[in-house]
């Protein structure tokens, strides 16, 4: 009970909110736009402020007798004080015109109190026997995350003219900044390229080469000197180093790990290894698992550079800290923290994901309905493309040898199709085919 009264508080403030309300809703209407009502400590504050924001979003008007009777008709009125504490919230009040300073304590008592609550929580997790120093600092940053997430949901709402004045004026709203190229002519001129804010689904099935496609696309961008963090939950720093380096190379990657390189292509590795090492791209430790540690690396990583790209290798390999029984339901809130990481931290997301297998049992190419575990990850990508190469239904085709195709199945904001491509197989990567090879 101590606790409880130890909460952050100010009753009178919230009392000064209500009534301002109660008085002239009008006036104070933007109020309801910047508070919720779990912001209220007391329970009979929360429950009258819920329902006049409720009366408010259906234009209903707002003073004490209007307030009093809907209260009483959902038999709630004498549980916050009756009749005589509704008029004791406005009684003799002023007009306020500075009530935003009120809001302002309100809220901040409101975060004061959710962070106690944090704590409280992970102390009590901390002395259970089965806890673990890093999964307490995933779940902290995640509940730290979820209370900045909804003191994000007052944020002020904006008219499309101050909408446009915040991207830089009209001309640069008309005219915005092309995208970062792609690795692959065609899909650059079909996507845009890659830009911040953005979460892009590579889905395909096992051995289809979805990690050479993002290796690739890391690697590109990097070469442009624009930051990019690399999480492969599947593939060591190590294995990851020496394919980019025979990419770069044009080195059989086979021959490398069997040691059978001449003296030319060990010249040319060493040269490629130079290239490369400088480059803006960081590959981030192994046990990197969850979508808050993730978040955690990128801030540690772009206090230091800015950050264009992060790039997950694989969606089902990461775990949620909230230990759904449902792994559909983990794999839904895992894709909607990627998606929100991307927009909060002004970042361009590439997640790698697995297909059901259903395509290749019914040895058609992949469709949306085949991702595996989860319907909200297409609901949340911005872009989802499949890495599709036929040659693997039907080995003894010899036209279908080295021919790819990268399918972009979903893209909210322009067209869908498909791009041809050439698998290079000794080098573990896709390459344009040669009539979409630039002058």
């Amino acid at each position: 009970m101590s606790q409880e009264i130890a909460l952050p508080r100010d009753i009178s403030a919230e009392k000064l909110i209500l009534g301002s309300l109660i008085l002239d809703h009008q006036a104070y209407g933007e109020v309801f736009n910047l508070l919720n009502p779990e912001d209220f400590i007391l329970e009979s504050h929360r429950r009258i402020y819920g329902l006049m924001k409720a009366m408010d979003s259906t234009g209903d008007s707002i003073d004490r007798v209007t307030v009093a009777r809907r209260l009483d008709d959902l038999k709630q009125l004498q549980s916050v004080g009756g009749l005589a504490y509704l008029i004791s919230l406005d009684d003799g009040l002023p007009h306020l015109p500075h009530i935003d300073s009120y809001v302002e304590i309100i809220k901040e008592k409101s975060a004061q109190r959710k962070i106690i609550v944090l704590a409280q929580h992970l102390m009590n997790k901390s002395q259970s026997r089965d806890a673990d120093a890093a999964s307490l600092v995933a779940l902290a940053e995640q509940m730290l995350m979820e209370v900045n997430s909804k003191a994000d949901d007052t944020a002020e709402n904006l008219k499309p003219g101050e909408v446009v004045e915040q991207e830089g004026g009209i001309d640069k709203f008309l005219y915005p900044s092309p995208g970062v190229a792609t690795p692959w002519y065609r899909f650059s001129e079909v996507t845009g390229g890659y830009r911040r804010g953005e979460l892009f689904i590579i889905a395909g099935n096992p051995s289809m080469g979805k990690s050479a496609m993002a290796m690739q696309v890391a690697m590109k961008v990097a070469a442009e000197s624009l930051g990019v963090i690399l999480f492969s939950l599947e593939m060591s720093r190590v294995s990851l180093v020496k394919r980019m380096a025979c990419y770069r190379a044009r080195v059989d990657g086979a021959k490398l790990r069997a040691g059978y390189l001449n003296t030319d292509e060990r010249n040319r590795l060493r040269v490629a290894l130079n290239e490369i090492a400088d480059w803006p791209l960081w590959i981030a430790e192994h046990g990197i698992s969850t979508v808050p540690a993730i978040r955690s690396a990128l801030r540690k990583r772009r206090s230091k550079q800015d950050i264009f790209m992060v790039v997950v290798d694989y969606l089902q390999l990461l775990q949620s800290i909230s230990k759904h029984t449902n792994r559909n339901t983990e794999v839904s809130e895992i894709t909607r923290q990627l998606k929100l990481m991307a927009v909060d931290e002004k970042v361009n997301m590439q997640v790698l994901s697995q297909l059901n297998r259903d395509n290749m049992k019914e040895r058609r190419p992949p469709e949306l309905r085949d991702l595996r575990e989860s319907g909200s990850i297409e609901q949340d990508a911005d872009a989802t493309a499949f890495v599709w190469r036929p040659e693997m239904l039907h080995r003894d085709r010899e036209d279908l040898h080295g021919y790819a195709e990268l399918i972009l199945a979903k893209q909210r904001n322009g067209p869908t199709g498909k791009i041809e491509l050439t698998w290079l197989g000794h080098l573990t990567a896709f390459e344009n085919r040669a009539q979409d090879i630039e002058p």
